[in-house]
């Protein structure tokens, strides 16, 4: 059940994303992203949108626009921002409706403000939910696979802080939930899976989504987390890549875990996952497997305070 804090959709701060003006894009901008084949792409496409100022292509990721927005009457709503980013905190819930499947994400958003504008908050917390259709629409014989910007709820806060994201969307079952989460059809889906089986001790199976063994034992690797008390994930949507190569699609994604110890102080690592499936039959198979695997990780210890979002937001993964 969502927290009452966010039972009444908040149009004027659900707004303020979807008509902010960014600066024109300048060299050294990110180049276009634009994928809504995870709830956490289009999230990231839609950013991206806002930071070339691309506001055609943002406008496009809404499905349910209140009636009196538009692209020709919302544009020149909010003053110039410079720069927006936004990190969901895993796992996405995702839930099915009459045709519709929901995916709530919380998530921590970062405005950089031009020095004339200061009416938007630099740090907020939100609720994204996007939706997809499980049924054909309209004229269309198959359902359309994409995901689509549904509502936002978002409240600025006083704090860098983005460990404040975590319960946002009012649910309270953090990585570990109530018990075993698997479910290896997004990149963010694999990954939570990874650190729910690593939180409930399941090393075996956390070894297992690996798509080749780590450069461990399974011993070697469960060993490293005999201390692990707790874990938080997240990761900077507007961060995500996906590229494909001889017969595999990869998605690369910047992430922050935080974690508590069971004994001693907590710790943060910053880095980025690889992870990647194969769009091709392998071995007997007939179709390709719909599963992600992860490909490579590579994590670095965070400075203090690890609670801020800057290292997580200056991590550039790779293609």
């Amino acid at each position: 059940m969502r927290s009452q804090m966010f039972r009444v959709f908040l149009v004027t701060a659900a707004v303020c994303l979807l008509f902010v003006l960014p600066a024109a894009a300048q060299d050294g901008d990110p180049i276009p992203f634009d994928d809504q084949t995870t709830p956490l792409t289009v999230l990231g496409s839609y950013a991206n949108a806002i930071n070339l100022g691309d506001y055609e292509r943002a406008y496009a990721y809404w499905r349910n626009l209140p009636e009196d927005r538009s692209f020709e009457n919302g544009t020149g709503e909010f003053d110039q921002i410079a720069e927006m980013r936004i990190a969901a905190s895993l796992p996405v819930i995702t839930e099915g409706a009459a045709g519709s499947i929901f995916a709530s994400v919380s998530a921590y958003v970062v405005i950089e403000r031009i020095p004339e504008n200061q009416s938007l908050a630099p740090t907020n917390i939100a609720c994204f939910v996007v939706r997809r259709s499980n049924v054909p629409e309209g004229d269309n014989a198959e359902p359309d696979p994409n995901w689509y910007l549904y509502s936002a709820e978002i409240l600025p806060i006083s704090i860098d802080n983005i460990e404040l994201s975590d319960r946002v969307c009012g649910f309270d079952d953090g990585i570990a939930g109530k018990g075993m989460y698997e479910n290896l059809l997004t990149p963010e889906d694999l990954l939570t899976s990874y650190y729910n089986a690593i939180s409930l001790r399941d090393y075996p199976r956390a070894y297992g989504y690996w798509s080749a063994p780590p450069d461990q034992t399974l011993e070697e690797f469960a060993a490293g987390f005999q201390n692990l008390d707790g874990v938080s994930v997240y990761a900077d949507v507007t961060g995500i890549r996906v590229e494909g190569a001889a017969g595999s699609i990869y998605t690369s994604m910047p992430v922050l875990i935080t974690t508590t110890q069971l004994v001693g102080d907590p710790q943060g690592f910053v880095g980025c996952f690889v992870m990647r499936r194969s769009n091709v039959p392998e071995g007997d198979a007939v179709e390709p497997d719909p599963n992600w695997a992860i490909h490579s990780a590579s994590l670095a210890p965070m400075l203090m305070p690890f609670m801020t979002s800057r290292e997580l937001f200056e991590v550039e993964c790779g293609g």
